[in-house]
């Protein structure tokens, strides 16, 4: 029963050690604190970052300023392989 439990958890992504939680993790470290406040990792597929930023202004901030340098550092932090960052608006499909 544990192994089941503990396949799902890594399925899901919420494990301490799924590339989506080490995303988490590095995210207010690589951003900022006050940035990361704004927005927050949602998940994680086939290398795209999915954030939800709480205003269109920061998304563009972060996808079309700050993509690059987000992209390389996480990469780096956590070994996690990125290719693509989107930001989607709180409260919007």
């Amino acid at each position: 029963m544990a192994e089941l439990i503990a396949g799902v958890v890594r399925q899901a992504g919420v494990g301490e050690n799924t590339p989506l939680a080490k995303v988490r993790r590095a995210w207010p470290r690589v951003v900022g604190r006050s940035l990361a406040e704004g927005a927050r990792v949602l998940r994680l597929e086939k290398g795209t970052i999915v954030v939800e930023v709480d205003s269109a202004a920061l998304g563009q901030e972060l996808a079309v300023y700050h993509k690059a340098r987000i992209l390389k550092c996480l990469q780096e932090e956590t070994g996690v392989r990125l290719g693509e960052l989107r930001c989607r608006q709180a409260g919007r499909a």
